[in-house]
């Protein structure tokens, strides 16, 4: 039978009510701007050092990201303008205003936000930084060319939020992501992608050493996952199939983390029998 009960009508809408709010909220922060990647593109990677760093080392990001397109295509166009230890401002003047851009000509601009752009920030001053970001990004918007605006990356591996930048670093994803939809940028969230992989991985609680060397400069697997998930998200992940790709170093990765933990129980119930046994001998004497 149903009920007549009014408080409980009222409980149920309500309820459905706080959905519909939660949705709308949804729909209006997520990015719904798509881009691919396509054979002919001239793909430029701007930044400060993560993404320097994405092309310096055999490993980097941006090296595993061309390697593929030219498995894809038979050929790729990408070229790293980024700055090592980059501000806002000079990744505006010299990148965007300086010419860079007319010189390579790109068609699409992966910008990956990186740790020189907000390290000296706090969460009282994302006012400030959401101006810079926004001189940048309206800068890109005055020329004919696709904007792809990846959030900042790892400050810390602890996924039990006791990384010392945590609050910092979630506040200025929350903003650029925010940012990137108002000029009708693509957006990729790698932060959460990262923080979603150690959940699985980092079953240690560590700061670094899975994804990082020192807690944010990336290392091999860190530069795997970038390079992945940018790959993912702009549809070049399909035909990977090389022992040496992203996708499979990363899996190896999770798999040496499950085996880990299934050694842990493995150790925890044998403990347990011993502490059993020994109380049952305890017992009988």
């Amino acid at each position: 039978m149903y009920s007549t009960n009014p408080t409980i009508y009222t409980m149920i809408t309500f309820k459905l009510l706080l959905k519909i709010v939660e949705l709308l909220v949804y729909c209006a922060t997520v990015n719904s701007v798509r881009f691919s990647i396509e054979k002919n593109d001239r793909i430029m990677f701007i930044g400060d050092s993560s993404t320097f760093q994405g092309s310096t080392t055999p490993h980097g990001f941006v090296n595993i990201f061309e390697e593929e397109l030219k498995k894809q295509f038979g050929k790729a166009t990408v070229f790293n303008a980024a700055i090592n230890m980059a501000t806002n401002e000079q990744i505006r003047e010299k990148i965007i205003e300086g010419g860079a851009i007319k010189y390579y000509m790109p068609t699409k601009i992966i910008m990956v936000s990186g740790h020189d752009q907000f390290v000296n920030y706090t969460s009282t001053s994302l006012k400030t930084l959401r101006c810079e970001i926004e001189s940048i990004m309206a800068a890109v918007v005055d020329i004919p060319v696709s904007l792809i605006f990846c959030s900042t990356l790892l400050y810390g591996e602890k996924v039990d939020g006791t990384n010392e930048m945590d609050e910092v670093v979630e506040d200025f994803v929350g903003m650029t992501q925010r940012v990137a939809k108002v000029y009708d940028a693509m957006f990729i969230d790698l932060y959460s992608k990262q923080h979603k992989y150690l959940e699985t991985t980092n079953i240690d609680n560590l700061s670094s050493s899975i994804l990082t060397n020192n807690g944010t400069a990336l290392n091999a697997h860190g530069h795997a996952l970038v390079a992945t998930t940018l790959m993912e998200e702009l549809g070049l992940n399909q035909g990977v199939t090389s022992d040496d790709t992203a996708d499979n170093i990363l899996v190896a990765k999770q798999r040496d983390a499950l085996k880990r933990r299934q050694e842990r129980v493995r150790i925890r119930e044998f403990d347990l029998k011993q502490s059993g046994i020994h109380s049952t001998i305890v017992s009988a004497i």
